[in-house]
């Protein structure tokens, strides 16, 4: 994924469009609660059927960013993988990054 840093914080500060779109994820532990899957499931799907678009998870909708922990973003980049071959069918392909910016994680799908 051939992002830069300074797009991305472009992109929070110009808020959400049709192609990036910012998602928090609670936890409880280590445990994604919140999005549900289901949620999740069908941004991918939404996702799949538009080409080029970025979900940055771990971002307020205002473009804050939450920032992870390296557990969180393990947890979280298996969950989508796993939800995109087993929940959506056809299954999907998808592209995870883990990324650091101000010294805060997010995943890039």
């Amino acid at each position: 994924m051939t992002i830069t840093d300074e797009e991305i914080r472009l992109h929070l500060h110009l808020g959400e469009d049709s192609m990036w779109a910012f998602k928090r994820i609670e936890f409880r532990e280590s445990v994604p609660t919140s999005p549900t899957r289901d949620e999740l499931a069908d941004e991918l799907t939404a996702f799949a059927n538009s080409e080029g678009r970025v979900l940055v998870c771990g971002v307020d909708r205002d473009g804050t960013i939450q920032g992870l922990s390296r557990d969180q973003l393990t947890v979280l980049d298996r969950l989508l993988t796993d939800l995109s071959s087993d929940a959506i069918k056809p299954a999907i392909r998808i592209k995870t990054h883990h990324r650091s910016l101000d010294s805060k994680a997010l995943l890039l799908v």
